[in-house]
């Protein structure tokens, strides 16, 4: 039988995916993982990495959740090894990167951390924009520690902060603009996180929503719009907030993300509610909420 290639077991995984079959597609990973050729392996891995996750995504608790991402991580980990032995360095950092994500989507951040200080001396010269992606991983590891735990990982909010602003700076050098507006994101939590400047924190996602804009990505645009409105209501500017979480709320309908809707809606709601009376900014748009036995409400805000 002719040999599988790492393209075909990506369309039939991805394939899989696609139709929501995760059982499926982990499947297929696995069959792919166990293969002799060193390429299509360590693909097998990564994707059998990339389904796990998704099967996180569906599980019905915490406990599932985090049997999924724990196999996810080994696998991209396995995967990592298998394309360093290959020389592929491209696709080494990026089995990195995905390892990392879902250690810190299973709280184990500070194992994350230790791989995103690998992944920082991945060199532009080798691979663009990777390193840049360890500092900023970095940082993020730092977040979800704090939010997990209310506390910083080693060297601190200070390594958190100098990681991420070296993330910005890093992407800036190497003119990557969805980068860097990611990195300022990442920025803008952190310095809320470690009390620094609001106004800092609010001028850096709101540089990243201009940057998210520019090259079309509107899931980032999501994320900078949450991160800014946060910002404003640190630094109390409630019509500013207001107007962020409005823009919020009509991405994340426009892309159908439901967690990035309920963060949107929840910030329309704190603002305005911060604010003690009726807000107008901007056009108006409709909230869909639950109202009980009547079914959904729309209100228009």
């Amino acid at each position: 039988a002719k040999q599988a290639s790492p393209e075909s077991c990506r369309l039939v995984v991805e394939a899989e995916l696609a139709r929501g079959e995760v059982d499926s597609a982990i499947a297929a990973a696995k069959d792919a993982s166990n293969t002799s050729d060193k390429k299509v392996s360590a693909t097998g891995f990564l994707l059998l990495g990339e389904a796990q996750v998704a099967k996180a995504q569906q599980a019905s608790d915490k406990t599932a959740s985090k049997a999924c991402l724990t196999e996810a991580a080994d696998a991209q980990k396995k995967a990592r090894g298998l394309f360093k032995d290959a020389g592929m360095k491209k696709e080494e950092g990026e089995a990195l990167e995905a390892a990392i994500n879902s250690l810190v989507s299973n709280e184990a951040s500070a194992e994350a951390l230790a791989l995103a200080k690998e992944l920082q001396g991945f060199s532009a010269t080798e691979v663009k924009g990777l390193g840049a992606k360890g500092l900023q991983l970095a940082a993020s590891a730092h977040l979800a520690e704090f939010g997990n735990v209310g506390k910083f990982l080693d060297g601190g909010a200070e390594a958190m902060l100098s990681a991420a602003k070296e993330a910005v700076s890093t992407f800036e050098d190497l003119s990557d603009v969805a980068g860097r507006s990611g990195a300022q994101v990442v920025l803008s939590k952190a310095l809320l996180a470690a009390e620094g400047s609001a106004e800092q924190a609010q001028q850096a996602a709101q540089s990243a929503a201009q940057g998210f804009k520019s090259v079309g990505q509107r899931a980032g645009r999501l994320s900078a719009l949450i991160a800014s409105a946060q910002a404003n209501i640190a630094k109390g500017s409630i019509y500013s907030a207001y107007w962020d979480a409005k823009q919020a709320v009509v991405e994340a309908e426009i892309l159908q993300d439901g967690a990035g809707y309920e963060a949107a809606v929840a910030l329309v709601s704190q603002a305005g509610s911060m604010s003690g009376k009726p807000m107008s900014v901007g056009g108006l748009v409709g909230m869909i909420s639950d109202g009980g036995e009547t079914g959904k409400l729309v209100t228009y805000v």
